[in-house]
């Protein structure tokens, strides 16, 4: 599943720093920067909806996401 987030361009390197700093701490959380959106990697959608949502409140508000499944 992916995550796909768009960011107000004015946080851009302070959600970079987060999303590296999560990464660094927990090996499971995978992330890239694709066509000026964040894309999360998870496993199952449960938790590619949670991490999404963890940005809205913990990160900023004016955050959207929406789930993908991979196309292969």
């Amino acid at each position: 599943m992916e995550t796909i987030v768009s960011y107000p361009s004015d946080r851009k390197e302070e959600l970079i720093k987060v999303l590296s700093d999560i990464a660094e701490k927990d090996k499971s959380f995978i992330w890239s920067e694709r066509d000026n959106k964040i894309v999360i990697f998870s496993d199952n959608r449960d938790q590619a909806f949670r991490r999404g949502s963890w940005l809205i409140h913990k990160f900023d508000s004016r955050i959207s996401y929406k789930v993908k499944t991979k196309s292969f």
